[in-house]
């Protein structure tokens, strides 16, 4: 469990301008895992929402 508090914690935000300093969205998915594992079902589907929106975003703009 406390490895699974520890992957829940942090920045939970996507930066549609990636600094070197950003949190890489596959650790993103790998938190929304972890809460999801934690019982934090709303939290998780929010993280897994914005994800979408932000690769749905990203794919737009590179064609």
């Amino acid at each position: 469990m406390r490895c699974l508090r520890l992957a829940a914690t942090g920045d939970r935000t996507i930066n549609i301008h990636s600094y070197y300093n950003d949190q890489p969205v596959d650790y993103l998915f790998w938190q929304g895992m972890a809460l999801r594992l934690l019982g934090e079902q709303q939290t998780a589907q929010q993280l897994f929402s914005e994800m979408k929106q932000w690769a749905q975003e990203m794919a737009k703009n590179q064609y």
